[in-house]
């Protein structure tokens, strides 16, 4: 065990001082065929003049790894870190060197009640992985509404999807205000279309109705809007802080900031 601590410490100094530079594998020649094979990251993380597969759990798994598959480097992007492992070819296992922590989710980064059909949401993808938007929706609370889901409520699905450190605006269809070129999802008019006022909490949850986000206290009625920087969120836009990037299942107003009802300059821009 000593021995291999020894190793793996020897492995981080030469990662440090740039001294590997090979796409996997340490300790070999070329990296086993196999693996190389197996591995099918579309993003990947520099470390140590190194470029290192990004994968998920499920696709660590299915690497067919063997003895001599050892030194293999992969970055592993579970839910709240990613973490730099190594295949010990000894005991055959996935051995961590190093994690962080990142963020895990979707933000609500603008939410704007314009006049007449004007009405717009960006989200914000603060992960370091595209997020796929057919996995969320945009619940909808007219006055306060009911909760869980009732009848009043709408729900407005999307396509697409977010790449990392990119936002996304949700439109109206009918809006009149924003430059096509800044709207990357449109909700069609009909059904349930992106129509709120200040006083119509909006979420965004997973499939399940579980909450990311949220915008406003489903279940209460604030009677014109939810108060927030010296206004409300009638008739106004409100925008989150800039240090704000994990979400917030609950309301905050101190991670938001009021802007005019017609200001439309930081769509699009995070």
């Amino acid at each position: 065990m000593v021995i291999r601590k020894s190793f793996l410490f020897l492995i981080l100094i030469s990662l440090v001082l740039g001294k590997v530079y090979c796409q996997v594998g340490i300790n070999t020649n070329l990296p086993d065929s196999a693996v190389a094979l197996d591995i099918n990251a579309q993003t990947s993380i520099s470390f140590g003049g190194m470029q290192i597969p990004l994968v998920t759990p499920a696709q660590q798994a299915s690497i067919n790894t063997t003895a001599s598959s050892d030194g293999t480097l992969v970055y592993v992007n579970y839910t709240t870190q990613q973490c730099l492992e190594i295949y010990d070819g000894v005991t055959n296992s996935w051995q961590q060197i190093h994690c962080s922590t990142v963020t895990s989710q979707l933000i609500i980064s603008e939410y704007i009640e314009g006049g007449g059909n004007n009405k717009f949401i960006e989200l914000y993808n603060g992960t370091s992985s595209t997020i796929d938007l057919s996995t969320i929706k945009l619940i909808i609370f007219r006055n306060g509404g009911d909760f869980p889901i009732g009848g009043t409520d709408r729900e407005i699905f999307i396509t697409g999807s977010i790449a990392p450190g990119d936002t996304f605006v949700i439109a109206n269809v009918l809006q009149t205000e924003v430059s096509a070129s800044v709207i990357d999802y449109n909700v069609p008019n009909a059904g349930d279309p992106l129509d709120f006022n200040g006083d119509d909490p909006v979420l965004l949850t997973d499939l399940s109705n579980n909450i990311i986000d949220v915008v406003g206290i489903p279940g209460t009625d604030p009677g014109t809007g939810y108060a927030i920087d010296g206004q409300d969120t009638y008739l106004n836009g409100i925008r989150r802080l800039a240090s704000i990037t994990d979400p917030n299942a609950s309301w905050n107003t101190s991670e938001w900031t009021a802007h005019p009802e017609n200001d439309f300059s930081h769509l699009g821009t995070r």
